[in-house]
């Protein structure tokens, strides 16, 4: 029955496929082809690197055919049944917001195509490539197939920098050791280009304000033989001579609270002179040393563009001014060419208050309304310290799952302080930093009423630092962060749970951390999507070993679960925690991406504990995690609690390994699909009588590895994506005998569906 119904879906999918391609053929002109692309092979006549070749020649080819998913062409199908006299209503929507034109042969050049593609060889070094093209027709379509012979490319031999005595000379030859064209490099146009913007580049930061790339000139000499060139860079005769000369500063205006409306001369009339700038505007509302100490341009000094952009990044990064521009203005002093510069900053209002209202699901199936009450002030102590006070509260409910109708509510409070500055027992000089270095304060309080189970109260501090290397490299180290939370009114079902279970009773008793994170960041997901992207996050959580080490010193007693260590009469937990998240995207184009994800943690407790916090401990499942499951429905290791009783409160781990893949494409407009697959579980780091089989095993640990799959659909506004996954399972780790369930499935069976079939509804993608 199974395989009937299979081949009964496969027949309707290819009858779908056969009647929108030739409902779309019917419609076009008399006498045209549907164009479907074209492709590009490449016969090298020796040893090439024929991936990149066919690759750059591609990105020539135009114009791009109809869109298409699965051999369809949904857009081209909207265009044709909306019909050519839609010009309002549906049919206009149809035919100008979801369809797309057909693309017919004739407006296809392949000879224009051609000879871009020749061009295109002759700048990577192909010299001697000869191109040709095929046109493949079928029935009422037609593509093109673009051939492209190729020798050996052209390389070069020797680079002869400028040889003057002059100044400009003179550092462009001591950038030499720098240079992105040497002997032996594959001759190309681009990589010319590029070594003229890095010795502008270098340049600008040795003073030749007025340099710029134009100047520069390639002469290349190709009778060397053998496939070889030479190269002579020089500046160009007719460069002007404010180009050759160097600046250095001079007078430096900043003026704090500059308008785009208003007219700069209004700017300069009230100006006082402190740490070495013009403050234009006595009565600032910034401290003008705190304005100083990220400005990078100092008086006296050759202008630098490095030193330019590093102010503005830091002046941006203090987080109160919406525009940071620098203008320069040239003069001539006792012969010494001078700049003087205004620093012109656009502040952001001081102060803000917002109200944010939400009706929303989380990833555990927890839906309802959430309101967040929140205050700004951006300029405290009027050094850019920001200010932040927020108010929250919020009712859920959960809709689906073992416990649906369980219900829950949450009110809680913030109170975080932002300075621009690293605040510490001794001074640290990071100029290196591109942003401005920031140290936090941070205090919170949560109240939580879980209906049926029990109330937490919990409260966070965190003081520490954030600062950002490079625009891809972020590090966040919090030397004090502490967490204490409490359990109190506690229903008898609750309590049932805890003694059948001394070890989830001690993970909830022992709620009182007090140590230190770090986290290193590094990121290429900011700026221009590349091809392939990646990301790494790294976490350290330290806890409790100062506290351990300072009751051994004043007590000279070891800790025992009959006498722990204690602060305030509290117990205080000891563990380390580390933990990785791994992800790599690979971009195919606009509409197609691979994006891929592993994470590893582990957590250890010892000395003062024998469990992790609940807080600090590892799930798995829900939207942002494995689809297929139900939040923290999994483990630990092949663990399967009794849910009508427990709510998954005995589902979590020491450790956890998850891995995810996901394909991303489009749909039409802004409607995205993906197909995905996820594996993973978490473990206890010793064995627990109440948990049998939760324990990570070396031998047995692959075969307690979930796996499911499933399909999503997206919204993307760009600004928002609404998401919905659907997963199954494919491998059940509790399973006693075969844990795998593929020849289970059978979506044509509505107990199936109900048993195995999870629905997700989110905001953003899960990674």
């Amino acid at each position: 029955m199974k395989v009937m119904r299979l081949i009964k879906q496969v027949l309707v999918i290819v009858i779908i496929l056969l009647f929108t391609g030739c409902s779309n053929l019917k419609y076009l002109p008399a006498n045209e082809k549907l164009y479907t692309g074209a492709s590009v092979r490449v016969d090298p006549k020796e040893t090439v690197n024929k991936k990149r070749i066919k690759s750059e020649l591609e990105e020539i080819i135009r114009p791009k055919p109809n869109s298409s998913f699965l051999g369809l062409r949904p857009k081209l199908w909207f265009h044709n049944i909306a019909g050519p006299d839609a010009k309002k209503g549906i049919r206009k929507w149809l035919r100008t917001k979801l369809g797309e034109p057909p693309v017919l042969y004739s407006q296809v050049n392949p000879d224009l195509i051609r000879d871009l593609m020749k061009s295109k060889l002759d700048n990577m070094g192909y010299f001697k490539s000869y191109l040709d093209y095929e046109v493949i027709t079928d029935d009422k379509k037609a593509k093109v197939l673009y051939v492209a012979t190729v020798s050996d490319p052209y390389r070069l031999n020797e680079i002869i920098y400028p040889e003057n005595n002059d100044s400009i000379s003179k550092a462009i030859s001591r950038s030499q050791n720098e240079a992105l064209i040497y002997k032996g490099v594959q001759y190309d146009l681009n990589l010319l280009i590029d070594e003229r913007a890095r010795i502008d580049n270098t340049l600008k930061n040795q003073g030749f304000y007025f340099f710029n790339p134009d100047f520069l000139i390639f002469s290349a000499d190709t009778t060397v033989g053998n496939r070889q060139i030479d190269i002579r860079l020089s500046v160009k005769e007719d460069t002007p001579s404010k180009a050759l000369d160097i600046y250095r500063l001079n007078r430096l205006y900043v003026i704090p609270q500059y308008s785009l409306t208003r007219k700069s001369r209004r700017n300069l009339r009230d100006t006082i002179y402190e740490h070495n700038y013009y403050f234009v505007e006595r009565f600032s509302n910034y401290k003008h040393k705190a304005l100083a100490r990220y400005i990078m341009l100092k008086q006296g000094e050759v202008y630098s563009r490095k030193n330019h952009d590093l102010t503005i990044s830091r002046l941006m990064g203090m987080g109160v001014f919406k525009f940071v521009n620098i203008q320069y203005n040239d003069t001539l002093i006792n012969n010494t060419p001078l700049l003087d510069a205004r620093i012109m900053l656009t502040q952001m209002l001081p102060r803000a208050l917002r109200i944010d209202f939400n009706i929303g699901s989380k990833s555990n199936n927890y839906s309802g309304p959430s309101m967040t009450l929140s205050y700004k002030n951006r300029n405290l102590w009027r050094g850019a310290e920001l200010l932040q006070v927020n108010l929250n509260g919020a009712y859920e409910f959960q809709v689906s799952g073992a416990n649906k109708g369980l219900n829950s509510w949450e009110i809680g409070g913030g109170l975080q302080l932002v300075t621009p500055r690293f605040i510490t027992p001794f001074p640290i000089r990071h100029e290196s930093a591109i942003n401005v270095p920031k140290t936090k304060f941070d205090f919170e309080y949560r109240a939580l009423h879980r209906v049926d189970y029990f109330d937490m109260n919990g409260i966070n501090i965190t003081v520490g630092y954030i600062w950002r290397e490079t625009e891809r490299k972020l590090y966040e180290i919090n030397p004090i962060a502490v967490n204490f939370a409490r359990l109190s009114n506690t229903t008898e079902k609750f309590d049932s749970i805890l003694n059948a279970n001394p070890y989830l009773r001690r993970s909830f008793e022992e709620q009182f951390t007090f140590g230190s994170t770090a986290s290193y960041t590094y990121n290429t997901l900011t700026g221009i999507e590349e091809r392939d992207q990646y990301y790494l996050n790294l976490m350290l959580d330290v806890s409790g070993n100062t506290a351990a080490l300072v009751n051994r010193l004043s007590t000279g007693e070891p800790s025992t679960d009959d006498r722990p260590y204690k602060i305030l009469r509290s117990r205080f937990s000891q563990y380390v925690k580390l933990s990785a998240d791994g992800r790599y995207y690979a971009n195919y184009d606009r509409n197609n991406k691979l994006a891929t994800r592993i994470i590893i943690g582990a957590g250890i407790p010892y000395g003062n504990s024998s469990v992790m916090p609940y807080s600090k401990q590892f799930f798995s499942g829900g939207a942002n995690s494995i689809r297929a499951f139900l939040p923290r429905s999994l483990g630990p290791g092949s663990y399967k609690s009794d849910q009508e009783n427990t709510g998954y409160f005995d589902q979590s781990g020491d450790i956890k390994l998850e891995m995810n893949v996901e394909y991303r494409f489009g749909i039409i407009s802004l409607l995205k699909g993906a197909v995905f697959t996820d594996a993973g579980n978490v473990w206890l780091m010793r064995q627990n009588d109440a948990l049998p089989g939760g324990e990570f095993d070396s031998k047995r640990f692959l075969k307690e590895i979930a796996l499911g799959a499933g399909l999503g659909i997206r919204l993307d506004l760009s600004f928002f994506l609404l998401r919905l996954d659907v997963g199954f399972p494919l491998r059940k780790p509790w399973l006693p005998d075969n844990t795998w369930v593929i020849d289970e499935i059978d979506f044509g069976s509505k107990g199936w569906r109900r048993e195995n079939l999870v629905y997700n509804i989110a905001v953003g993608y899960p990674f």
